[in-house]
């Protein structure tokens, strides 16, 4: 006789701890201006003013940003998409290396600094977390009662 091959094993009961999931598709963002303004100083984009094809380079930065021209001294900068979709003001890296910009995306934006995936932080509770955290408060409310109780009866 053949022993059974197949058998069931329970999933792993989920944690109440954040556990970040990972978002392998890139966000789609508006698209940004080809020219603004931010403290008084003009900023344009680099593929607007570049005549010949210009390649990005293969850092995972540029699915979250772009190349801008800063008018008063012609440095490149990094326009943060993320920034602009969550409201919050450009900081506008100058461009040299990738360092500063991978920082600012995971410690802004969650963004992993190896790979480029956006973590989303999920706070969900398991059901037998919540039933703790129930039981924890209703004892605390019981006992509560219960020392009240206590003192109006001496």
């Amino acid at each position: 006789m053949v022993p059974n091959s197949t058998s069931l094993t329970p999933s792993p009961v989920p944690t109440s701890s954040p556990t970040p999931t990972l978002s392998p598709a890139p966000v789609r963002y508006h698209e940004p201006p080809d020219e603004f303004v931010q403290d008084r100083i003009t900023y344009v984009k680099r593929a607007t003013i570049t005549k010949k094809g210009f390649r990005l380079g293969s850092s995972h930065i540029w699915k979250y940003g772009l190349q801008y021209i800063r008018g008063s001294d012609k440095k490149e900068v990094y326009y943060c998409h993320e920034c602009t979709a969550g409201k919050n003001k450009q900081e506008l890296f100058v461009i040299n290396g990738t360092s500063k910009v991978r920082n600012h995306l995971e410690q802004k934006h969650q963004i992993d600094p190896q790979s480029g995936i956006k973590k989303h932080s999920s706070t969900r509770k398991s059901v037998l977390d919540q039933q703790k955290s129930a039981a924890a408060t209703n004892t605390f409310f019981w006992k509560d009662s219960m020392e009240k109780f206590k003192e109006l009866l001496i």
